[in-house]
């Protein structure tokens, strides 16, 4: 990623890509290494053509994002209807105020973007170009998140010496201005009360916005406001958006010089070179104005800057030789080389706000002056070092075998771990060729593809130096008191950082069989895989006994993990006349997943806890644990009977109807009682495209489901503890806004006590069928000119059980209550 864009891919135009390809059996990967452990993704970006005319197309598009789904909330009347029947205290009602203010109408709006794209694109004989230009500009659904990106890509193709010698040169440029807004605000909006104004010009001290400073309950000696204390009310989101600005610039460069010569005079010979860089830098500035309640009561003033490159170098020698028509060879050897270098500084300060109190030691005031200045630096990188094979060969047509082997070298493992060899081979049948159904003419197509792989994992996400003995700065105020500098600061004091010598590989080996099919002239094709995927030395944080290391949670191999899964796949030429066409598409997944060991301990209770939540401190609902899926969901049995259906017995919580179930029977509710219930993991995967073309007009959509997901509603969990605080603070205590959904839901006497949060209750099944787009365009052709206008609707609607906002979340915890905007589009291409 890069410093201030929250999706790297944001740098590739839509407009350049020619064509994806994924590649996912353990053969096509392996000659990528250990970049393609999960898999490949090819984006084949477009190029010029020989003896082309110069052509200018143009691609241009308005689109508009609404949210089609919000948290239901009470309204003003209905806040004091609702406090009359809890019985609050009349001191506590008076603080209402005569405003009817919906807070979520205040932070959204209707995001309207456009996106222009320009292209020329041509070539004479031997020099084949292509430029572009794009520029977008983009306003998110939250009021002041905004984003404008330009990019630049240009493509040489220059050949020599009869074509014997071709260059392909590529160059992208992206500059991106991001303003983003604080995404706290979605939360505040749900929690402050909708009797009051947005604005209330007699608060100075807030800069004219309202807002309540008392943490949840009035007395008489409160104050309208106060700086020393009251820091834990919900802020103003309105005043939170307008009094901070977020904003990043980045810009990212790659390119890549590819050489590829065929010798004369021994042309079957191929030489080629490849080298690229990555370049990105991006500094992201805070600005907060000392008036925002949102920083307690304090500005803050403060930057984070970073720059990364990736430099690559191949090299290899490929050879082609067809000794007859019958059987083909390919044999290539290369080298690759590959840098990683990151580094990065932060400084910033917070500013005291002009109205305050604080004074120095001589009476002065100190508004407006700095403190708490905090910096840093760093400087990291990494190298990857590889040597690799292949072998193709090819018999009667039919018989292919392709074999591959590569060596890589990772400077994030201690030497002695730092090397690791990944062997693979696949075979291939066109059985389609034989002569017993050679002359079958409804059958198109039938091959059969057996493969074998290992891939090796080094991406650790702990550092380049996971296995280093080093010190690291301490947090701040571990400092030595007793030694100052010159100036009188302590100075820092340093410790050492926990490490593993012993890191090594993950490696993923791959088993996978396909058939591939055709009738009816290719009318209908498709493809069905059985893959089977065993995952040894897992890397993963866990947890250590204390006093092993010098800390109590570690980045080590901890085990092992298999997948093994389905895939189908079915195309479909329904329609094919003059006038209508008509294609489909469907695929199908099913996969399953299973840990067979974690190494650190023969118990078969021992679990590796993940899947940090909201509720209480650090806590974790999911859990890697033998005998089942990764990040499975270890929760309390939650019922409602005294005694569960096997007889165990059952502890009540709190003063509620719910009961968790002491499984192990000890007569006791303790983390023993704990269960693996589901996985966030679907089971099955679904997605059906569809298109249809009629003369000039063209109209297609793509569905796509999931099922047997779960989902843990941590928004619920997290703040079904206050809901019920509400519930029982009749002595004119007050927390603001009640969210209608979570009152309704849980009316039925689950009482958040104890730990709550770990029931069963809050595990949902997310499954759900989702609409991604439906387009409908025309286009005409004319002599000097081809134009296509067209309307997309991408995320129209969603079918689902899930109580949540989204059914669709990765990882499986569900903390987000920012639903997901519905964009409708309008959009032109011309080409001339």
């Amino acid at each position: 990623g890069i410093q201030g864009v929250s999706n790297p891919l944001s740098m590739v135009n839509p407009n350049d890509i020619e064509s994806f390809t994924v590649l996912k059996d353990a053969s096509a990967t392996a000659i990528y290494g250990s970049r393609a452990s999960n898999g490949v993704i090819i984006i084949t970006t477009k190029k010029g053509a020989k003896n082309q005319k110069p052509k200018v197309a143009y691609n241009g598009s308005v689109s508009a994002s609404v949210l089609t789904n919000r948290v239901s909330v009470m309204s003003a009347s209905e806040l004091q209807n609702y406090a009359l029947e809890l019985g609050i205290k009349e001191k506590t009602l008076s603080k209402f105020g005569s405003y009817d203010t919906d807070w979520q109408d205040e932070i959204y709006r209707l995001g309207i973007s456009t996106d222009h794209n320009i292209n020329l694109t041509g070539g004479t004989k031997h020099m084949p170009y292509r430029v572009s230009l794009g520029y977008t500009d983009q306003n998110g659904t939250i009021k002041t998140s905004s984003m404008q990106r330009g990019t630049v890509a240009v493509n040489l193709s220059p050949s020599f010496l009869d074509d014997h010698l071709s260059f392909n040169l590529n160059a992208k440029g992206m500059y991106i201005y991001n303003r983003y807004a604080d995404g706290g605000v979605v939360g505040s909006a749900l929690d402050l009360d909708p009797t009051q104004p947005v604005y209330d010009e007699s608060l100075t001290g807030f800069g004219g916005y309202y807002q309540r400073t008392s943490p949840g309950s009035y007395n008489d000696s409160d104050p309208t406001w106060d700086f020393t204390n009251n820091t834990q009310s919900t802020a103003n989101p309105v005043s939170t958006l307008e009094l901070k600005n977020d904003r990043a610039h980045s810009g990212s460069f790659v390119g890549n010089l590819e050489a590829d010569y065929k010798i004369h005079g021994f042309e079957d010979l191929r030489l080629h070179a490849n080298f690229g860089a990555d370049y990105s830098y991006g500094k992201q500035t805070t600005s907060i104005s000392p008036y925002s309640f949102s920083n307690h009561y304090y500005g803050w003033e403060g930057y984070t800057e970073k720059m990364k490159y990736n430099l690559l170098f191949n090299a290899y020698a490929q050879y082609y030789k067809d000794f007859n028509e019958n059987h083909h060879f390919d044999i290539m050897a290369g080298y690759e080389w590959q840098h990683f270098y990151n580094e990065g500084s932060t400084d910033g300060w917070g500013l005291y706000r002009p109205t305050s109190q604080k004074v120095d030691a001589d009476g002065n005031s100190l508004a407006n002056t700095q403190y708490n200045r905090s910096t840093n630096t760093w400087k990291s990188e990494s190298y990857l070092v590889s040597f690799f094979g292949r072998l193709n060969y090819t018999a009667l047509n039919r018989y292919m075998l392709t074999a591959t082997v590569r060596g890589d070298g990772s400077s994030r493992f201690a030497p002695k771990h730092r090397w690791g060899v990944f062997p693979s081979v696949a075979l291939g049948w066109k059985i389609k060729e034989e002569s017993f159904l050679k002359d079958v003419y409804w059958l198109s197509d039938l091959k059969l593809r057996l493969g074998y792989g290992i891939t090796g994992q080094q991406d650790i996400n702990q550092g380049d130096y996971p296995y280093l003995a080093n010190y690291v700065e301490n947090q701040a105020h571990a400092y030595y008191p007793a030694v100052t500098d010159a100036e009188g600061n302590p100075y820092i004091t340093y410790r050492p950082a926990a490490y593993n010598e012993l890191l090594t590989w993950e490696k993923t080996t791959t088993y996978n069989a396909g058939l591939d099919f055709g009738f009816l002239r290719s009318r209908i094709t498709g493809s069905i895989d059985y893959y089977y995927r065993l995952t040894n030395d897992l890397i993963n944080v866990v947890d250590i006994p204390a006093g092993t290391n010098f800390k109590n949670r570690v980045v080590s191999n901890i085990g092992t993990l298999y997948n093994q899964g389905v895939e189908l796949t079915l195309n479909a030429v329904a329609i094919d006349t003059k006038t209508l066409k008509w294609d489909i598409g469907v695929n199908l997944a099913w996969n399953e997943n299973k840990i067979t060991s974690l190494t650190a301990a023969d118990d078969d209770n021992y679990y590796v806890a993940t899947g940090g939540i909201s509720s209480g401190t650090g806590n974790n609902i999911q859990a890697h644990k033998v005998g089942h899926a990764a990040s499975s969901f270890y929760v309390y049995e939650t019922t409602t009977e005294k005694v569960d259906a096997n007889g165990n017995p059952t502890f009540q919580i709190g003063s509620g109807n719910y009961y968790f179930v002491d499984r192990n029977g000890d007569g006791q509710i303790t983390a023993d009682d704990r269960y693996i219930y589901h996985s966030p993991a679907p089971d099955v995967t679904m997605g059906i495209t569809s298109k249809w073309l009629f003369y000039g007009f063209d109209l297609s959509f793509s569905l796509r489901a999931s099922i047997g997901n779960y989902v843990y509603n941590d928004v619920l969990a997290n703040n079904l503890q206050w809901v019920e605080n509400v519930y029982s603070d009749q002595n004119g205590g007050y927390h603001g806004l009640l969210r209608e959904c979570y009152n309704l839901r849980w009316n039925d006497g689950f009482v958040a006590d104890g730990e709550w949060y770990l029931s069963d209750r809050f595990v949902e099944n997310a499954s759900f069928l989702r609409c991604d787009n439906i387009t409908l365009g025309y286009t005409f052709d004319r002599p000097k000119i081809k134009a296509r206008i067209y309307a997309t609707v991408q995320n129209p609607f969603v079918i689902t059980k899930y109580s949540g906002l989204d059914p669709e979340v990765s990882g499986g915890i569900d903390n987000n209550i920012y639903p997901r905007s519905m964009t409708s589009i309008l959009g032109v291409s011309l080409q001339f």
